[in-house]
């Protein structure tokens, strides 16, 4: 899936950089299966994704702590975070239908795009 498309269907521009951090979790998790998060990764995303890398500790703070809380410590890792389980399913809810219908887009365009090429070899 493409970042752009997620950015832009997800609205990530108007979100709050909590919401965007919990997003762009979500959309590395659903691309790489990976729920562990170290804050290096997560400033890394945010570079990735075109946004300002958050100062690492506030975040963390928010992330782990309070109103935003939807992480919590790895076990047994005190330089990671996890998803907490109901959070990652609520996001799931919301945004899984958009990033299956990317990743459906994107193998129909691949796909039509390889019998285009394949024609042209064939003639």
């Amino acid at each position: 899936m493409k970042i752009l498309d997620f950015i832009e269907k997800a609205e990530l521009t108007e979100k709050s950089e909590c919401e965007r951090a919990k997003l762009v979790c979500y959309f590395h998790y659903k691309e790489t299966d990976s729920a562990v998060f170290s804050m290096a990764l997560i400033s890394d995303l945010f570079a990735q994704f075109g946004f300002n890398v958050p100062n690492r500790s506030r975040l963390k703070e928010k992330l782990t702590k309070g109103k935003d809380k939807a992480f919590i410590n790895s076990k047994g890792k005190a330089t990671t975070i996890e998803f907490i389980p109901a959070i990652l399913q609520s996001i799931e809810k919301s945004y899984g239908l958009i990033i299956r219908r990317l990743n459906q887009i994107v193998k129909l365009l691949m796909s039509k795009s390889l019998a285009e090429n394949a024609s042209i070899w064939i003639n």
